[in-house]
Order: structure tokens, then C-alpha cells, then sequence
């Protein structure tokens, strides 16, 4: 859950920015809001009690990420990180393009 913070609040601020495209942005906060929905409500179809999706230590749910989930993380985060370096450094433009 820590990364999908980090990874929405620096999309939010490139895209304030003018850096990241609003299409962009808007299918990272889609995903990670639908991800979390879709994973809060088959908890609570799955268990008897329907606060025990808000409780990790409860829950049912035992999530294990997959190879395709930690290198959309690892993309995510070196787009933002390209993004974060563009006004410092003379980063091609094609590069930063590429990524998204």
C-alpha cells in the first residue's frame, strides 16, 4: 500500500506539473483505486465478518504479488524518477516518452 501512496502522490505532482500526461495519470490512480476496491470487497465476501477486510491481521486475504505486478512497480517508479530528473538533467524527451 506504501508504494501506491508514493507512487499516486509524485504522479499527482508531475502531472500538476505538466510533466506526466493526464491520460497517464488518470489510468495509475484508476488502477491502484480499482485494485483497492476489488481487493477490500472479495475480503469481505470471503469472510464472516465485514470490518475483517480493514483489519490485516484478521483478514482472510493473503495477497503474494506477481512478476508482472513488481515490474509495473519498478516501471512506475522509473518514469517518476526519469520524470523528477527531467528539468535537472538534459534527458531526452524520446526516453521519458518510451517509459510511459
Amino acid at each position: 500500500m506504501a508504494d501506491k501512496v508514493v507512487i499516486n502522490v509524485l504522479a499527482a505532482s508531475l502531472w500538476y506539473t505538466s510533466i506526466l500526461p493526464t491520460p497517464l495519470t488518470v489510468i495509475w490512480f484508476g488502477r491502484d483505486i480499482l485494485l483497492i476496491i476489488g481487493t477490500a470487497t472479495y475480503a469481505r465476501m470471503n469472510s464472516k465478518d465485514s470490518t475483517v477486510a480493514f483489519d490485516p491481521t484478521v483478514t482472510p486475504l493473503k495477497v503474494n504479488p506477481t512478476m508482472i505486478g513488481k515490474c509495473n512497480t519498478a516501471l512506475q517508479f522509473l518514469t517518476l524518477g526519469t520524470g523528477i530528473a527531467l528539468p535537472l538533467y538534459n534527458v531526452p524527451p524520446e526516453l521519458f516518452t518510451g517509459l510511459w
